[in-house]
């Protein structure tokens, strides 16, 4: 039975909180644990292709706009390489979950969007899968953290009774190099599995999560050209998982256990 809520969400800047409370949300948490240096290594690589592969717009950058333009411009890369090789995932949600729910979909699909979400029309065939929700809100006060799952899935061929947890990817990379993600998608779906409630932004109300698999979660790529689907143990990620709520919440606290001294002349 819903009831009211103090739980509520900003999409603006991301933040959740639990009436004053700020409640750190799982992506927030697990990108504050993960090993970086990867990434900082391929944004380093995209810098320099761009550098030698375009050394006469580099030239004309400096010379015409100046060198902290050029800068700007190389450093932004990997961004629009992410950007041109990966689905919008935010599109690809919104319409897979309106599908789910029987809802009209617009006239006209970009073509690549068409093809992803007839994947993933032949995803729920294959796997003989229903929505039980889409979308869903969480919170765990007891832990401390909050967040968004795509989705709660009846597989019971293939997992039983109890729904399981899942989250979609669309990205070129993801689906081309699944396994380079692997302990933050466990940590991700583990989290969303222990929530202790789901809440309801438009209504402000919130209600007991129902129980789901807590041993195994979904990660589904899918793109145009097909999907993927990759399961994940949970239990062995929830201690981490937690060590990494903690672990969040002392490097926000860090900055006060520092401060500067003086003499002052007797």
């Amino acid at each position: 039975m819903p009831t009211p809520t103090t739980l509520t969400f900003n999409p603006r800047t991301h933040v959740y909180r639990d009436g004053r409370k700020h409640l750190p949300s799982v992506t927030s948490v697990i990108g504050s644990a993960e090993d970086k240096s990867g990434l900082i290594k391929w944004s380093a690589k995209m810098a320099a292709r761009r550098a030698i592969d375009d050394a006469a717009a580099l030239s004309r950058k400096v010379r015409l706009e100046g060198r902290e333009a050029a800068v700007a411009w190389l450093a932004s890369a990997s961004d629009e390489y992410r950007d041109a090789a990966g689905l919008s995932g935010s599109d690809v949600h919104d319409l897979a979950d309106r599908k789910a729910r029987g809802e009209p979909l617009p006239e006209h699909l970009d073509r690549d969007v068409e093809a992803t979400l007839n994947n993933v029309t032949q995803f729920y065939t294959d796997y003989g899968a229903t929505a039980v929700a889409s979308e869903v809100r969480v919170a765990n006060r007891a832990v401390g953290y909050a967040g968004t799952t795509d989705g709660l899935l009846s597989i019971p061929h293939y997992y039983g009774d109890l729904p399981v947890v899942s989250d979609w990817k669309t990205s070129a990379s993801g689906y081309r190099r699944p396994e380079f993600s692997h302990g933050k998608h466990a940590m991700q779906l583990t989290a969303y599995s222990r929530a202790e409630v789901m809440f309801d932004l438009a209504d402000r109300t919130e209600e007991p999560m129902p129980a789901v698999n807590q041993e195994v979660g979904l990660i589904i790529f899918v793109r145009p050209e097909g999907y993927k689907v990759y399961e994940f143990d949970l239990e062995p990620a929830w201690p981490q998982f937690r060590r990494a709520v903690w672990n969040y919440r002392w490097w926000k606290g860090a900055e006060a256990l520092g401060r500067r001294v003086e003499l002052v002349a007797a």
